[in-house]
């Protein structure tokens, strides 16, 4: 059964966020790539929410990585494949697998970036 689960993760990136300074006394926010990771990521559903006066769609994601890799709340991840960006939207310490079980995974939710942040 879990060769079945294993057989979906795919090759993905963790994106590393710093500060440097941006020539005018203020900082700028910079992304760089960090280590490799294997993931899961699966589209749950589409989300409406009203952002001012518009109706927003995005899409909300369950992440599934191997039990050693943890994602922490606002960890941002991208997909190799297609260079999708995911933002962890729970933290990895919210699920917790049954001690008996033979299957060893971290799961979070995520939502779909366009673009890295700014900030």
């Amino acid at each position: 059964m879990s060769n079945l689960l294993f057989d979906q993760f795919e090759s993905c990136i963790f994106m590393v966020k710093s500060k440097q300074p941006d020539g005018l006394g203020g900082t700028d926010t910079v992304w760089s790539e960090g280590g490799e990771l294997q993931a899961y990521c699966r589209m749950d559903s589409p989300v409406r929410e009203i952002v001012g006066d518009k109706l927003v769609e995005k899409s909300a994601y369950t992440i599934i990585t191997h039990e050693g890799t943890k994602l922490d709340f606002r960890d941002i991840i991208k997909r190799i494949r297609d260079g999708k960006l995911f933002r962890a939207t729970s933290d990895g310490d919210d699920y917790q697998l049954p001690a008996a079980s033979t299957i060893k995974l971290n799961k979070v939710t995520a939502e779909e970036l366009t673009a890295l942040p700014d900030h």
